[in-house]
């Protein structure tokens, strides 16, 4: 049952919540497409502020995330959702992973007011080569302009890289290391920044991208895949380590001292 999830789990939004199937997105190293196929098949909106409306009264759910591969797109579905979520004036929070590029600051404030509570990013290239590497089809000037949106709204928000990717160099990493020491800056002021999470590339079988790798024989082409494989070679395999110790020093003297001073000024 519901509640007895809940009681294991009080931090993040633990319903998972379905608004439609498909990803029509070209991302390199992503199972979407071959999971759930690229033609979307949405659900409407009414169907899922039902299932929200039962969540709460039936369950007392308070939160719940939106399992979409990118809940924003189409952005008029979650609109939609959204507009029959403030019309039935169901008091529910919801999280989920939005796509930078199809990001305004008039949606994001009807997000807000529908109970959007965080923000997850997902552009996973750090730098304008590592986002083509990805097949992201998104510039850095989008992801900036989408952080910049996220920072002002004063949403909680959640970044997500992958670094040390194929063909990663010191001028990919530098670039990375400023998209990170931006990020801090931009949300420094509103004291939003939930967290930067650094990963390496999970290899999935089938993959454009993961091919591309065993073509070039960067991995042993006989690794069985069906087990978790990350591509993480020298020079930069210290990388994630490495930024993650970044963020927590960088944002010590960012967005953490803004919360405090924030707490201090507030009667």
């Amino acid at each position: 049952m519901p509640p007895d999830y809940q009681d294991l789990n009080r931090y993040v939004a633990f319903m998972g919540v379905e608004t439609k199937r498909g990803c029509p997105n070209n991302c390199s190293y992503c199972l979407y497409p071959v999971l759930q196929g690229r033609r979307m098949r949405l659900r409407s909106p009414e169907r899922v502020a039902d299932e929200l409306e039962t969540l709460q009264r039936d369950f007392g759910i308070r939160s719940v995330h939106f399992t979409d591969a990118v809940v924003n797109q189409p952005q008029e579905h979650l609109g939609a959702i959204c507009k029959e979520i403030l019309r039935r004036k169901l008091d529910i929070g919801w999280t989920g992973f939005f796509r930078e590029d199809t990001l305004s600051e008039k949606e994001l404030d009807l997000y807000r007011r529908a109970g959007l509570t965080t923000l997850y990013f997902s552009a996973d290239g750090a730098s304008e080569f590592m986002l083509k590497q990805l097949g992201k089809n998104l510039t850095m000037e989008q992801v900036l302009h989408a952080a910049k949106l996220a920072a002002q709204s004063g949403i909680l928000t959640v970044y997500h890289f992958l670094v040390n990717l194929p063909g990663e160099t010191r001028d990919t990493v530098d670039q990375s290391y400023r998209l990170l020491d931006r990020l801090f800056s931009l949300h420094a002021s509103k004291a939003n920044l939930g967290a930067i999470v650094i990963n390496n590339l999970r290899l999935y079988p089938g993959t454009p991208l993961t091919e591309k790798i065993l073509r070039d024989r960067l991995i042993d082409p006989d690794h069985d895949l069906l087990y978790p494989t990350y591509f993480n070679p020298p020079p930069w395999d210290n990388l994630r380590h490495e930024m993650a110790a970044f963020c927590m020093s960088r944002g010590a003297q960012s967005y953490l001292s803004a919360m405090r001073d924030k707490e201090r000024t507030e009667p």
